[in-house]
């Protein structure tokens, strides 16, 4: 990424250039999604000083010298407050099993399995460029004690084992005559009790704003091959987990806000009257930085 803001630089300009005009272009270098990795929320803002906010937060500190004579005196005193811890720590991450194997134990669930990027990641904090691939499915089981079990493409093992997951089992993806759905059955089998308990209840997102993340046809095959054991709507669960805030959660969602709002407050200084909105929209999303390297 480094390299990316070196080449960025255009004549006139005494900052890492005008590529970095908003947060989509931190999008389309790449950037974004780490720095949503690494603080724990998404990027929500393209204005200026937002996106310098995420600069800095990329560790390229050093590259900045030069954009910050850009910015007014608010901007670059919102900026320079100290960041919130960077991630989250395991700590966080037992914390939130604790409370989704409580309520999977009011419910009376055997486990919880998670296939989708958002829940994936609150279980476990794991982050790959991969879940943009179609192809592969990505699987999180939550017993009713202990730790999740990650049952995942082998390429995903590596980041995985960067988690706090340490029960990882992969296949050789993709696979398509058999993809991971054997390892599913087989884990789900072994961390339920083998079916001993009747009936075996297994806890999956299927309400709003939810979605399982493999064929239909293999979901089909798996309702079959796990029976008697039974999928039980479990989208109470994962949104009354991710309705309650931590502590931690709390502070960075305030950071980022107060970052965002700081932003904001910068519109007077870019609007002037006789301004049309389209002219009012650029301004605020992407004429700054080019019209102050002039």
């Amino acid at each position: 990424m480094r390299e990316m803001v070196a080449n960025s630089r255009r004549p006139g300009c005494r900052g890492i250039g005008c590529s970095f005009r908003s947060c989509t272009s931190l999008r389309a270098y790449g950037v974004a999604a780490d720095l949503e990795s690494e603080l724990g929320v998404a990027v929500v803002s393209s204005n200026l000083a937002f996106g310098w906010h995420l600069l800095r937060l990329a560790g390229i500190n050093d590259q900045l010298e030069g954009l910050g004579r850009l910015f007014s005196p608010r901007a670059r005193k919102m900026t320079e407050k100290p960041l919130p811890e960077r991630g989250f720590p395991d700590a966080e991450f037992v914390a939130r099993a604790a409370r989704a194997q409580a309520m999977m134990a009011e419910r009376d669930l055997d486990a919880l399995l998670v296939s989708t990027k958002p829940e994936v990641r609150y279980l476990t904090g794991f982050h790959t460029p991969f879940w943009q691939s179609p192809t592969r499915p990505w699987f999180v089981i939550l017993p009713a004690a202990g730790r999740p079990v990650a049952v995942i493409p082998g390429i995903g093992a590596s980041a995985m084992g960067n988690t706090w997951v340490t029960d990882i089992r992969t296949w050789p993806a993709p696979r398509p005559t058999d993809d991971g759905l054997s390892l599913l059955v087989e884990t789900l089998t072994e961390l339920t009790g083998g079916g001993g308990r009747t009936p075996v209840r297994i806890g999956l997102p299927m309400g709003h704003e939810t979605h399982v993340r493999m064929p239909l046809t293999d979901l089909d095959v798996l309702r079959e091959r796990i029976a008697p054991a039974s999928f039980v709507d479990a989208t109470d669960v994962v949104r009354g987990l991710r309705m309650v805030k931590s502590d931690r959660e709390i502070a960075k969602v305030a950071h980022i806000c107060e970052v965002v709002s700081g932003a904001f407050e910068e519109i007077g200084d870019l609007l002037s009257v006789g301004m049309t909105e389209r002219e009012a929209f650029r301004a605020f999303r992407i004429d700054p930085p080019r019209a102050r390297c002039r």
